[in-house]
Parts: C-alpha cells; structure tokens; sequence
C-alpha cells in the first residue's frame, strides 16, 4: 500500500500499490491513475472549514449525513466519517460520473471518477468504486509536527529527472545507463573538481545531490524516492523499503561545499553504503534476537 497526500499535504489516504498520483493545477485536487488503465482518473478533492466555536466540531460530519439522508442516498459511517455515492449522468456526452461526498473533521472530501456509459457496469470500473471507498476509510489528518513518509507524486518524479538530466547534461532516457557504468561518480567528480558551482549556488548543488541520491536508488533497490513532511516542510527523500533507514541527498553535497570541505564523491558513496550495510545487519540481529526470545 502507498500513503498519498490530499489537500494541502495535511490529510492522507492509502491506495493500492497500482495507483500513482498528482496534483491537478498546482491546486488541491488530487489525482489518482493506474499504468495499465490510462482512461481511469479518480479526482480528490479537499475543502476545508473554519469553525466558529469547538462546538461544532461535528459540524461536516452530521451536514453530510443530514445531506444524503435528505437526497435519498444511504449514508456510511466508518472511523469518525460520514459520506454517500452519488451519480451524475450526461447524455448528451454519454457519460456517467461517480461521487463520494465525505465529512471528515473540518472538511469536506470529494471522490470522483468519470467513464463512458457503456462502461458503467465494467469489472475494473466496479473494481475502481470498490477500492475508492476503501480509501475513504483511511482517510486521516496528518500531524505536521511528526515525520511522515508520503508516495512521491509525479510531478516529484519529474523534477528528480529534469534536474538530474540537467546536471549531468545527459537525455533522462540515459539516466539508468550512467548510474549502470558508473559515469554518474565520475562526471559529479569532476564537476566538483573544477568548481564548477560555488557555495551560493544552492539549486546546482542540490542537484548534484539528487544525482547522486537516484545513483544510490539504482545500485541499492531496496531504496526508493519518497516524500517526507514535518515541521520543516515538505523534501524529498530516500526511503528503505525494509529497514527504518532515511536519506536526504540534496543536501549530500552542497552542505559539504558550504562547509569548505573537498568532496570524494566514490569515498562518500562507499562510506555510506558500508554505513547503511551496518545499520541492517544490526536491525536484523535485533529481529533474529526478538524471534528466539533473547
């Protein structure tokens, strides 16, 4: 399952492992669509509400039963929401959108999926409506205060390759093939050498940084691109898939350049990676010592 963010970035959902993810106009409606189904788009979209008085707290939640309850549709319940499914259909586009009004909290959420109406009663389509109301269950506020590890949107995706691309002045469909022969190392190497980037140049380095955090992510495939958002805000990362293990590349390099140290790029990477080889070895031993009781 992946963790997507909705909204503002303040509120999660889980998806199936099929679904990616994005923003729609740079605004907070979120969509979901899956590789093998391209006609099949689920829109999320969040509307938040200031409460006058800590009374109201159940203000959304009763609105939304109050609402389906008087447009005739059956209302659910489940873990602190409220929300029904609706239909709208346009003849004369012959097509059929699909609704899920949620009252959450201080919001309101609203799933849509639109299909053609020869494809209304399809298997994937009934599928997809299935798996939509399984995510309006998960549906929870996140605590900006704690880290929380998020499904990288595709927008995310597209930076880390235009940069990367940029920085290493290579097409992204040669990207895998550097990291593969190792010229990624050697080409970062040398721009460091030659100084190509001062310390002011906060956007270069950076990308230096990606470079070599989507190096790590090729040789080391148990790593993959994540978001994280806390305090802080919200920056990529590199996640472990089977261990607690979390990187911050972008900041790999250029922290070291502001610093005034000089950078080995191949030293760093085997540092890191024999660093990362301990830390695993000795989570391992810590399960193998939890199974026997030790």
């Amino acid at each position: 399952m992946k963790l997507v963010e909705i909204g503002d970035g303040l509120k999660s959902i889980e998806v199936s492992d099929r679904y990616y993810s994005d923003w729609e106009d740079e605004g907070q409606t979120v969509i979901l669509y899956t590789a093998e189904n391209d006609d099949i788009e689920i829109r999320i979209s969040v509307l938040s509400v200031t409460p006058k008085e800590e009374s109201d707290a159940d203000k959304v939640f009763n609105y939304v039963i109050q609402r389906g309850e008087e447009e005739g549709y059956p209302v659910k319940i489940a873990k602190e929401k409220s929300f029904y499914q609706y239909t709208v259909e346009s003849e004369e586009e012959s097509i059929v959108t699909f609704h899920y009004m949620v009252g959450y909290e201080w919001s309101y959420i609203i799933f849509s999926m639109t299909t053609s109406q020869e494809r209304r009663s399809d298997p994937e389509i009934m599928r997809t409506l299935e798996e939509v109301e399984q995510m309006v269950v998960t549906i929870t506020e996140v605590n900006p205060e704690k880290a929380t590890i998020f499904e990288p949107k595709y927008s995310d995706y597209k930076e880390i390759y235009e940069r990367v691309s940029q920085i290493l002045g290579i097409k992204e469909v040669e990207i895998d093939d550097f990291h593969q022969d190792n010229k990624t190392l050697s080409l970062l190497q040398a721009v460091l050498d030659e100084e190509e980037f001062g310390a002011e140049e906060t956007y270069e380095l950076q990308s230096m940084g990606l470079a070599l955090g989507d190096y790590i992510q090729y040789k080391e495939r148990d790593f993959r691109w994540a978001i994280i958002r806390d305090e802080y805000g919200r920056d990529l990362c590199l996640q472990n898939q089977r261990f607690s293990i979390t990187l911050f590349p972008m900041s790999w390099i250029e922290k070291r350049v502001k610093e005034g140290e000089e950078v080995w790029v191949k030293g760093f990477v085997e540092a890191l990676f024999e660093k990362i080889e301990e830390v695993v070895d000795e989570d391992e031993e810590g399960e193998n010592n939890s199974e026997s009781g030790e």
